[in-house]
């Protein structure tokens, strides 16, 4: 995972490279130690393929041209053979 970071006033845009085979309970779970993700992201996939499941079970797709307001309590993966650029938006209180 590549992680570029730009900080516009108060807001901050981060854009995430996932590399095929990245999943987060396999690559993050272990540093953050928390059961799944527990980030809020809000933003617009550029390229690529990620699915995941919510802590409920609940099932999510991400694909190039969806815009995603994903809420805590996730886990998430590369599907396919392409990278996947996700472009992130925090608000200055994330």
């Amino acid at each position: 995972m590549k992680l570029d970071i730009v900080k516009v006033g108060e807001f901050t845009i981060r854009r995430h490279t996932y590399k095929p085979g990245w999943k987060w309970s396999k690559h993050i779970k272990p540093i953050a130690k928390t059961k799944s993700c527990q980030s809020h992201h809000v933003g617009f996939c550029v390229s690529g393929h990620i699915e995941g499941v919510m802590d409920d079970g609940t099932k999510w797709k991400m694909r190039k041209g969806d815009v995603i307001d994903l809420p805590v309590g996730h886990d998430g993966w590369v599907v396919g053979k392409k990278p996947c650029v996700f472009i992130e938006f925090l608000s200055p209180s994330q």
